[in-house]
């Protein structure tokens, strides 16, 4: 009896997780048109493969069966900025997504068609939680990838955020180029004492 019961539960499990892949296909890529064709669905209208969609909403269990099926966790969609399902995941504050796709192997450090990295939109978006966990992961901090990040985290007025990238990289420089001025004058706009002390900084080491 024990012998057929762990048959019958692997059974179901297996049951359930192609179910949940039929449910998601039909989901993110649509039914299936009656002339054989596929149907244009949410993912195919926008250029977004099935697991990017997962990333954006926060599925844990879509994202864990589409990548238990192959789903490419590096592939870029066909959008406009050309994302993977980890900057998918990060530009939603998918937190627990982010997690994963990182423990099942995503590069932290692989870029999007228009040079998004995801510590930069992280950054930009003073999502100090998932900065610390790329920067864990092996997320590029020194040069030009952590001058970027900063500059991003300043202008936004991110104090936090900046103060962890230079905690990360010490001898962290920032070019005091335009995108610097205006992170400089958005601070002082502002009245962030505490940012601008950060930007003079590493400007005085630039």
């Amino acid at each position: 009896m024990r012998g057929n019961e762990i048959v019958g539960k692997t059974l179901l499990a297996a049951a359930f997780a192609g179910a949940t892949l039929a449910v998601a296909a039909v989901v993110f890529l649509g039914p299936r048109s009656g002339g054989g064709g596929r149907g244009v669905g949410i993912g195919a209208r926008r250029g977004f493969p099935p697991l990017h969609l997962a990333a954006r909403s926060g599925s844990i269990e879509a994202v864990t069966v589409l990548l238990d099926n192959g789903a490419g966790l590096e592939e870029l969609d066909r959008g406009p900025n050309g994302w993977t399902p980890l900057l998918h995941a990060i530009h939603k504050d998918q937190l627990a997504v982010v997690r994963l796709l990182l423990a099942r192997g995503a590069d932290p450090n692989r870029l999007a068609v228009n040079g998004t990295s995801p510590l930069n939109l992280a950054a930009s978006q003073g999502d100090l939680a998932t900065v610390r966990i790329l920067i864990a992961a092996g997320a590029r901090v020194h040069g030009r990838s952590g001058a970027a990040a900063l500059l991003n985290a300043a202008t936004g007025g991110h104090t936090r955020v900046v103060r962890t990238l230079l905690e990360a990289d010490p001898s962290l420089r920032v070019r005091t180029g335009p995108r610097y001025w205006v992170a400089r004058a958005l601070a002082h706009f502002r009245g962030d004492r505490a940012m601008l002390g950060l930007l003079r900084r590493v400007e005085a080491r630039s």
